[in-house]
C-alpha cells in the first residue's frame, strides 16, 4: 500500500468513527441539542481534528445522508435486480421501513 493510499484510509477510518458517534448522538439527543463538543468527547476526537474532517455539524450530518441514500441505492438495486421486484415495491419496501424506523424513535 503506497504512502498515499494509507493516508486516505486513515482519514476514512477518522471520518467513518466522527460520523458513528454523531449519528448515535443524533439519534438519541436530536441533532439540534448535538453540539460538536458532544461528539468531541463520544468519538474520543478533539475538536480541531472533527472540523479538520468536516466543516461543520451540518456537513456531518449531510456525509450520514449520503451514506443512507447510497445505502438505500443500493439496496434497491438489489431486490429490484436479483428478488425481481419492481420499482414500485421497492418503493412501497422503503416507505414501510421508514414507518417502521420512525415508530422505533418514538419517545
Amino acid at each position: 500500500m503506497g504512502r498515499e493510499n494509507k493516508k486516505e484510509a486513515v482519514a476514512a477510518l477518522h471520518r467513518q468513527q466522527i460520523l458513528q458517534a454523531a449519528e448515535k448522538l443524533f439519534t438519541e439527543k436530536g441533532f439540534g441539542q448535538t453540539t460538536i463538543g458532544d461528539i468531541s468527547e463520544a468519538s474520543a476526537y478533539s475538536r480541531r481534528t472533527i472540523y479538520a474532517y468536516y466543516e461543520s455539524k451540518v456537513y456531518i450530518l449531510w456525509s450520514s445522508i449520503s451514506g443512507l441514500l447510497t445505502l438505500t441505492q443500493t439496496k434497491g438495486e438489489f431486490l429490484t435486480e436479483s428478488l425481481g421486484m419492481t420499482e414500485e415495491q421497492f418503493l412501497e419496501y422503503g416507505f414501510l421501513q421508514i414507518l417502521h424506523s420512525i415508530q422505533e424513535v418514538k419517545p
